[in-house]
């Protein structure tokens, strides 16, 4: 009876150590950032819709259009993976205009691991935020792909906690991540994400221009004389964060 009398204390003891310890755990990883984590808000059941505008360019062949669309993500489920991370799986969805069905389009993933916030696009991983959120820090946002292979470019942290207006909507904090800024008479590359707190992404800008390598007026942006490239828009049109 002594014998089993003592095993139970034991037992009871270690769950309260082990508990003690996950506790713990919890809140050095969730908490010590709890305000930077609602800038990448990741909820079951949240969503958010984007109104695109799709530009492709290319003068030699005669091609200038633009497309117009809608795409909704959508935080469907979870999961723990294999590393013991919580996995979020984000359907997104595809329209050309609000009277069009929605269809599947592709499913991403996000992730919280070693103080960043990280998505999987197109089988492509990005480190999207570093926490702690500090003006103008940068981080390597291409750190587990191979984007990186031949031009080095680190995503900067350009605004912080800024009151905009973004597509009618008024957000009162938003950040803003320069990912790539390399630009020259002839070349533009430019790329920019915009964070709401409790919303996530709101904005993004994607420019990869080229113009005539010779025979052009310097004194005229690239953008009104551009041969070849892409502008890409993603502005955020609704959304429903659960709460």
């Amino acid at each position: 009876m002594i014998y089993k009398f003592l095993y139970k204390i034991l037992l009871f003891l270690s769950a309260i150590l082990l508990f003690s310890a996950c506790e713990e755990n919890t809140l050095s990883v969730d908490d010590s950032y709890k305000s930077d984590y609602q800038y990448f808000p990741l909820e079951v059941g949240a969503w958010v819709i984007y109104d695109i505008e799709d530009i492709n360019i290319d003068e030699p062949s005669a091609v200038f259009d633009t497309n117009y669309y809608q795409i909704k993500e959508l935080v469907y489920s979870s999961f723990i993976d294999e590393t013991e991370n919580e996995t979020y799986c984000i359907n997104r969805y595809l329209r050309q205009d609000t009277s069009s069905l929605w269809e599947i389009k592709d499913v991403w993933t996000a992730q919280f691991i070693n103080q960043t916030a990280q998505k999987v696009e197109e089988n492509i991983r990005y480190v999207k935020l570093s926490f702690p959120l500090k003006l103008n820090k940068t981080w390597n946002g291409n750190l587990y792909n191979m984007l990186d292979t031949l031009n080095e470019y680190n995503y900067q942290l350009t605004q912080l906690h800024v009151e905009e207006v973004i597509n009618n909507f008024t957000f009162d904090s938003v950040l803003t991540v320069t990912q790539i800024l390399d630009t020259s008479l002839i070349h533009k590359d430019y790329c920019i994400e915009k964070y709401a707190k409790n919303i996530g992404l709101v904005y993004k800008k994607d420019i990869r221009i080229l113009s005539n390598q010779s025979g052009f007026d310097p004194s005229v942006p690239i953008e009104h004389r551009i041969k070849t490239g892409t502008i890409f828009t993603m502005k955020i049109y609704d959304y429903s964060n659960c709460e």
